[in-house]
């Protein structure tokens, strides 16, 4: 069966059997309950199909990559009935304490000159002792706008500016696109954010330091950018394709492709073309992970696109079933919210960041070790928007 499996996915799994336990026969919030329900029913038609429908050496497999692919959707529905139930006291605390987990293994390696390359090819980039430079960067920026939260008292500015500085020297060197996209994105929501507030109290003094304060950070970043691992990957990608300016990128479908999703349209349209091949069976409950399983086109690549790999690896039905406790969860978060307060907001930014990388760069739903993150986060704002209205 070619069975490989580590310590931490033994770990995980025994995490959901409990999960689902709880869900099943401790909770008792019926919705909840029928919703795990379908997820256990659709997860059982899904590896009958696979089991007739494939060679039975794909089972395991498949198996395998189904459970990593569920796990956001039933810890999150375990979580969020959980903290109804037994109050997790979730602190602001306890994120900065993983983000700096996890800045510690990329720096203190990549000082030390141990750490494992970003990419195997001729690209420059590292990503200390871990394995996925995707999903580490993703970890960091969903962390990054509450554990700005955890600094925003005066008194801690010294340590505000030296955790920024390491956020961004992380980004920088790891090489990949997907961090400095979101930072790109969460200074943008930030600045929209108290933009909004200047001008409502009439403080144009802040406004124009602020305003300052960014021309101050962009014009230090441009600077900066040549001497980076992410800007000589960019130039390599550039110089591949003999493409002069940045602007030029943008001229082509070939050129986005390749520099910009890193070819991951080509995986969306091989994975495309097999879904539409497939049988009506198969475009409900979903292709699977080993398209073409015994053929010369035979295919184990995902898309690295978490939307679109959910949708053809389980089908129209899968990817409702999958998304239905994220957006339970999610109307329930909303209805409690009477006053959006910063802190809310940079914890619902927080989310938008995962929900966008998900899309762009993958590696968020589909990957236990990022999706339990999210999910922590998702849960916490749910506490701190039913203590505010209690």
């Amino acid at each position: 069966f070619d069975l490989s499996i580590s310590v931490n996915s033994i770990i995980r799994i025994i995490f959901m059997l409990i999960a689902i336990i709880y869900l099943l026969f401790i909770n008792k919030d019926k919705k909840s309950k029928i919703m795990t329900i379908i997820l256990l029913a659709y997860m059982t038609a899904f590896s009958g199909n696979i089991y007739f429908s494939k060679h039975i050496s794909a089972l395991i497999y498949e198996l395998k990559s189904m459970l990593s692919t569920f796990f956001f959707p039933i810890t999150l529905l375990f979580l969020h009935k959980y903290q109804d139930n037994n109050k997790l006291n979730i602190n602001k605390k306890h994120f900065i304490i993983l983000s700096l987990i996890y800045l510690g293994f990329i720096l203190i390696p990549n000082l030390l000159g141990v750490g494992f390359d970003t990419y195997q090819t001729d690209k420059q980039g590292s990503v200390g002792w871990f394995y996925s430079a995707n999903g580490v960067g993703a970890v960091l920026i969903i962390l990054l706008p509450i554990g700005l939260l955890y600094f925003d008292k005066k008194k801690k500015l010294p340590f505000l500016i030296l955790y920024s500085f390491l956020i961004l020297y992380t980004f920088l060197t790891i090489g990949t696109k997907a961090p400095l996209l979101g930072l790109i994105i969460l200074l943008g929501f930030i600045i929209l954010w108290f933009l909004i507030k200047f001008i409502k109290e009439k403080k144009y003094k802040l406004l124009i330091g602020m305003g300052v304060s960014c021309l101050i950070f962009l014009t230090s970043l441009i600077l900066l950018l040549p001497q980076t691992n992410f800007y000589k990957n960019i130039i390599h990608h550039m110089n591949a394709f003999d493409i002069y300016t940045i602007n030029d990128i943008f001229t082509s479908n070939k050129f986005i492709n390749q520099v910009v999703f890193s070819k991951r349209l080509d995986f969306l349209q091989v994975t495309k073309n097999n879904y539409h091949n497939a049988n009506l069976i198969e475009k409900f409950i979903g292709i699977g992970y080993k398209e073409n399983q015994g053929t010369l086109q035979e295919n184990i690549k995902t898309i690295e696109m978490d939307y679109f790999d959910i949708y053809y690896r389980h089908g129209v039905i899968g990817f409702i079933v999958y998304f239905m406790p994220l957006v339970f969860v999610m109307y329930d978060i909303i209805k409690k919210t009477k006053k959006l307060t910063f802190q809310k907001y940079m914890y619902f930014v927080s989310i938008f960041l995962g929900l966008l990388l998900a899309l762009f760069c993958g590696h968020i739903f589909t990957a236990p070790a990022v999706s339990i993150i999210l999910i922590y986060i998702i849960v916490s704002l749910k506490e701190r928007c039913e203590e505010s209205e209690s």
